[in-house]
């Protein structure tokens, strides 16, 4: 979770679009893991929930939504990929922080 980790370990930045809606997420991975997954190719759809990958021994996941997203965890909430709701889409603004329905992958 160190900072420094976001320069250092290994990463993968995806762009997922679709519907108007643009969700960016880094999959980070830690220092024992040094393995992420992903099983998407560009172009391909993903569901709204569906596992796009996995980052070996658990990691970091950095998600970057609109601004019009109402968040729905806090700092130091626990959140499960796939399970939990981190935000709700209302409408459209600038990136500042996670998912939308059928959408198109993009890296």
């Amino acid at each position: 979770m160190n900072a420094d980790s976001a320069a250092e370990n290994e990463q993968n930045i995806v762009t997922v679009e679709g519907e108007g809606i643009t969700v960016v997420f880094k999959q980070i991975a830690g220092l024992l893991a040094r393995r992420i997954v992903f099983t998407k190719s560009v172009g391909d759809a993903v569901g709204r929930g569906e596992r796009v990958g996995l980052i070996k021994f658990g990691s970091r996941v950095d998600v970057l939504l609109d601004t019009s997203a109402i968040p729905q965890v806090k700092v130091g909430d626990r959140v499960r990929g796939g399970a939990s709701v981190i935000a709700i889409e209302s409408g459209l603004g600038e990136l500042v922080g996670a998912g939308a329905a059928e959408v198109g992958v993009r890296r």
